[in-house]
């Protein structure tokens, strides 16, 4: 998966392509039932290490997370049509006290992501600020929703560059999305969080990319 950009969008054409593709075969060969359509695979509720069997490069938890906030995530995992290179990992941060989703962490297997210039151009900053819309609202209510909200972008450069997507009217829709890439993971940040509480979440995740991990054990 390449969300994010215009890989949203990219990734939808792409999907659909192959669908259409999926259903050729089924016409081919539905008469001699040779054909096996793939299915996308999603586990809810797994453990850190049965992620990382999963997930094709290595998961890096915040040292950071905010008083009240669960510190262990609760993860899912989902590969589109069950390939691990098409996949994502959900981390989400829950609420101690009123089990509310405080931050959500998506990380996407990208070997070819770059850490620089993902969001100058304007028409990838209002794609984030629907994928943002879409997270907090829904997918279906981003049209209707977008014109009623004011928003900000701005690109913080320290160890590396991350974007800070926030909704900052009306308060009752306040959120942010923090992005950056750094191969071979290109990562996702969703809360409600302040901006600066969110920014030392994403600040804190360590820098263990790099270190591949083991090839996913066949289904």
């Amino acid at each position: 998966m390449r969300k994010g950009i215009h890989s949203v969008d990219a990734r939808q054409w792409c999907r659909s392509r192959l669908m259409f593709l999926i259903a050729l075969l089924l016409v081919i060969s539905v008469g001699c039932g040779t054909y096996r359509a793939p299915i996308d695979e999603t586990r809810d509720g797994i453990s850190l290490a049965e992620a990382q069997n999963l997930f094709p490069v290595a998961i890096c938890l915040p040292a950071y997370v905010p008083t009240g906030v669960e510190a262990a995530p609760r993860i899912t995992y989902h590969a589109d049509f069950g390939d691990p290179a098409d996949s994502e990992l959900y981390l989400r941060y829950y609420l101690r006290d009123h089990q509310d989703l405080a931050f959500e962490i998506i990380l996407v297997p990208w070997p070819s992501v770059r850490n620089v210039g993902l969001y100058e151009s304007k028409e990838a900053r209002q794609s984030a600020i629907r994928d943002l819309l879409g997270w907090l609202v829904g997918r279906p209510k981003v049209k209707d929703t977008e014109p009623q909200v004011t928003t900000e972008a701005i690109k913080h450069q320290d160890d590396m560059e991350r974007w800070l997507f926030e909704i900052v009217e009306p308060d009752s829709l306040r959120a942010n999305l923090v992005v950056w890439g750094n191969s071979p993971v290109y990562y996702r940040v969703y809360s409600r969080l302040s901006a600066e509480e969110v920014m030392k979440v994403a600040r804190s995740i360590p820098d263990c990319a790099p270190e591949p991990t083991a090839t996913p054990a066949s289904k």
